[in-house]
């Protein structure tokens, strides 16, 4: 009997805590070039390759959505990349992409907060084609504290 009223009691514990914490779902909007990125089309492997995000700006310690497209995307193979600050070092932050079945690569990404009310992020891709030929390329894009 005992051990029946200890689940109960925790499993109304977590049901309260579940209900009481306040899930707001994320909209989820159209990959779009943020303000203040250095670039959102560039040129590399002879293709035109676009870097979006899923949010209209980075928000420190707040998850992000980087999408890498191209115009040739079955030529494409392997994207990888990572983060560093411009303004302050903070460690190089890695971007794992996953080939989607649409041919694009998606990446989760995480700035850290600083001092810095607007911080300045350097972001390095190496894009890898099928002919085994390597272009790495890089953008900045801000991130905010709120």
């Amino acid at each position: 009997m005992n051990k029946m009223y200890r689940n109960f009691f925790l499993t109304f514990i977590f049901l309260m805590l579940v209900s009481c914490t306040d899930h707001k779902p994320e909209v989820a909007i159209k990959p779009i070039c943020i303000e203040g990125q250095s670039a959102c089309v560039v040129e590399a492997l002879q293709s035109q390759i676009q870097l979006t995000f899923n949010q209209q700006r980075l928000v420190a310690e707040t998850p992000f959505i980087m999408r890498i497209d191209s115009n040739n995307n079955d030529e494409i193979i392997k994207v990888q990349g990572y983060m560093e600050g411009e303004n302050m070092y903070m460690g190089k932050i890695p971007l794992i992409f996953i080939a989607n079945s649409k041919g694009y690569y998606e990446a989760q990404g995480f700035v850290g907060s600083c001092g810095y009310k607007d911080m300045q992020w350097r972001i390095w891709i190496t894009i890898t084609d099928k002919h085994e030929r390597s272009e790495t390329l890089s953008i900045t894009v801000p991130s905010y504290l709120h």
